[in-house]
């Protein structure tokens, strides 16, 4: 079993065709073929089911596929940093969370690192949604997603950083603006400017509504609360945000924040796929970001680490 059997066995997984990974790898058929054959014969089980459209896993080749496709990621990276070191390079970071976290959390810490780490190189990678940032996160070279925390992810470990409350972000002459607080009874008979479908934060967020028997009374679908802030200052609905971000908006003006009460807080924070691999550069860019948001103090907002 080589390196290069492992890796045409995690393309043809991946490619889920003999025919495309080997077009992938610009290597021929019969090639592509000859390794998959050599390491079924070393492990003495069947790896792959040949199927009308292409292939499919068997169990084993299941357990292979994970624990092959894991370590050729881990190699990569050390590569790549020991490639850093031998050219003099000070390495590099990936990042992969949504635009919005990158503007409300990230700005500050990023500044720092720059001037502290001038010559690493910086990578970010969009993400609209918690799942297309784990997906990004399995599939190519990056060190560490900013997500909503998950009960638990396959193959990904999570950091809890910060723990918040939500609140009802309002237009600042809506009936609510004034309020102290607002109970779960009301937020049904609320008009809500409300993230899609695919959002992890709104999805807990529905649930909860769910379990306690309200069901929101959606209006708008927005792919982040920068949006659909701007949508509360046109007067055109409300949204529920963390409490982080209501902070954030109500500095800019135009609309006010009312604290939601009975509603269990969200979580979010770091993900990896193993931390303990993680670069100088990437721990010295998590530390930073923690510092950053241990001040100043924000209502509803608590600091996990």
């Amino acid at each position: 079993m080589t390196l290069e059997d492992l890796r045409v066995f995690v393309a043809v997984c991946q490619a889920g065709s003999v025919s495309a990974a080997a077009q992938a790898l610009r290597k021929s058929q019969p090639g592509v073929s000859q390794h998959l054959a050599r390491l079924t014969r070393e492990l003495g089980t069947p790896l792959l089911e040949r199927r009308s459209r292409g292939v499919a896993l068997t169990p084993a080749g299941a357990a292979l596929y994970e624990a092959a496709e894991h370590s050729l990621s881990e190699l990569s990276a050390a590569r790549e940093r020991i490639d850093a070191l031998r050219s003099g390079a000070s390495g590099s970071i990936a990042l992969v969370t949504g635009g919005t976290t990158l503007k409300h959390f990230m700005q500050g810490a990023l500044r720092s690192f720059r001037s502290l780490h001038p010559q690493v190189s910086v990578r970010f990678h969009q993400g609209h949604s918690t799942s297309q940032c784990i997906e990004t996160l399995h599939a190519h070279h990056i060190d560490l997603g900013f997500v909503t925390m998950q009960p638990e992810l396959a193959r990904i470990e999570q950091r809890p950083l910060l723990r918040m409350r939500h609140a009802l972000l309002v237009h600042a002459e809506h009936p609510l603006a004034g309020r102290a607080r607002i109970g779960l009874p009301e937020l049904g008979r609320v008009e809500l400017i409300s993230l899609g479908p695919s959002s992890a934060t709104f999805g807990l967020l529905r649930r909860d509504l769910s379990s306690r028997g309200i069901v929101p009374n959606t209006t708008m679908t927005v792919e982040d609360w920068d949006l659909a802030h701007v949508l509360v200052g046109l007067g055109l609905g409300c949204t529920i945000t963390p409490a982080f971000h209501a902070h954030e908006f109500v500095k800019l003006g135009g609309v006010a924040a009312v604290p939601i009460e009975g509603l269990p807080p969200v979580e979010f924070g770091w993900a990896a796929r193993r931390f303990a691999s993680l670069s100088a550069p990437a721990l010295s860019f998590m530390r930073l970001l923690e510092a950053e948001l241990a001040t100043p103090r924000r209502p509803g907002v608590r600091l996990l680490r």
